[in-house]
Parts: structure tokens; C-alpha cells; sequence
């Protein structure tokens, strides 16, 4: 009959092994998102706020600065908005950049400006408010469908962003006029019409 001492190193083994497995599986993980690369404008974003703890609001300002130009000036019109956001839920930049890369692989290959902006905005509704206020939502939407192969999964994201808008409107003090929705609803359907056609060529 064995010894309880001598019982007690195949006890340790076996959680070893356990252990090795978890962290195989969470570098894995890691691997998995960190094979998704930065545009030059995200990764200079990134790098400028440094290890500060900072608010998503922040970072996407700091992209709406530095493309204001960008969506015929949606983003610069959003920027002093974002700047007037009280501080909340501070992680690095870096961090933040992890999350947003965790809602899109694998469906992108690249976090660019547009992408980065939507999912900092699907991980603070705050921001998310915001964009849809300012039109910026439907311009990212449009663009990310536009650049990103996996149509699907595009659609799959897209949909969840359009979750959040109707979220933010059922929390609105003042609802969207029947002729914003209606607006909306048809240029969702000519986005739609236009993937369709796309997708027989």
C-alpha cells in the first residue's frame, strides 16, 4: 500500500499538468488577438498616451483629433463631445486596445481608425451615445462592412452596433423624428441591396 508521501507527488503532477494547460490556453488566446495588427494611426494613438490610465472617450478623441477630417467632419464635430465625458473606467491604452482587438478577431486583419472607434464605442455606450448622435456610427459601420472580407461576420458586428443604438435611444430624453428612422431604415436596406448584389458578381 502506498504512503501518503508518496501519493502526495503524483497529486502535484497532475495539477501541474493542469496548470500548464490553462496557460497554454491563455497564451494561445493572447496570440490570437495580438495576431491582429495596428494601423500606423492606432498605433501612434497608442504609444502617445503611454501607460497613463485613460478612459475610452480619451482615446477615441485623441483618433478624432487627429482624423477630424475624416467622415466629413463627423469626427471633429464628436470631439468636444467626447472631451466633456467624465472619467470612468480608466484602463492603459494598451489594455483598451486588447479589448477592442477581442471583439473583432477574427474578422479583421487590421485595427484601423475606424474599427478602433467602434469598438471603443461598443465597450463604453457613453461614446457609443455620442457617435450615433453625431452620425459617426453609420460612417464606421459603413466603412468597416466595406474593408472587411468575412461579410458576415461584418454583418455580425454591425448588428450588434445597432443594439446599442437602440439602446441608447429607448434611454434618450428626445427620440429620433420618424423621418431620422426612416432614413436610417432605408439606407439599411440599400447597404443591404448593395452586399446582395455584391455577393452574386
Amino acid at each position: 500500500m502506498a504512503s501518503v508521501s508518496e501519493a502526495q507527488p503524483k497529486q502535484r503532477r497532475r495539477f501541474t499538468i493542469g496548470a500548464r494547460r490553462r496557460r497554454g490556453k491563455e497564451t494561445s488566446e493572447r496570440a490570437a488577438h495580438d495576431a491582429i495588427a495596428l494601423s500606423v494611426s492606432v498605433e501612434s494613438v497608442r504609444d502617445s498616451l503611454g501607460r497613463k490610465a485613460v478612459t475610452a472617450a480619451h482615446f477615441a478623441h485623441a483618433l478624432c483629433q487627429l482624423h477630424s477630417d475624416y467622415y466629413e467632419g463627423k469626427l471633429e464635430r464628436a470631439a468636444p463631445e467626447l472631451a466633456r465625458l467624465r472619467a470612468r473606467d480608466e484602463r492603459t491604452a494598451g489594455a483598451w486596445t486588447r479589448e477592442v482587438r477581442a471583439l473583432f478577431v477574427p474578422s479583421v486583419a487590421r485595427l484601423d481608425t475606424a474599427s478602433m472607434l467602434l469598438g471603443l464605442a461598443l465597450l463604453d455606450g457613453r461614446v457609443f451615445s455620442v457617435f450615433h448622435g453625431s452620425g459617426v456610427v453609420d460612417a464606421l459601420l459603413a466603412d468597416l462592412v466595406d474593408e472587411t472580407p468575412g461579410v458576415d461576420a461584418a454583418e455580425e458586428t454591425a448588428s450588434s452596433a445597432r443594439g446599442k443604438a437602440a439602446a441608447a435611444h429607448e434611454s434618450s430624453a428626445e427620440p429620433p423624428s420618424a423621418d431620422r428612422a426612416n432614413q436610417e431604415k432605408q439606407q439599411r436596406q440599400q447597404r443591404h441591396q448593395q452586399q446582395q448584389e455584391q455577393q452574386q458578381q
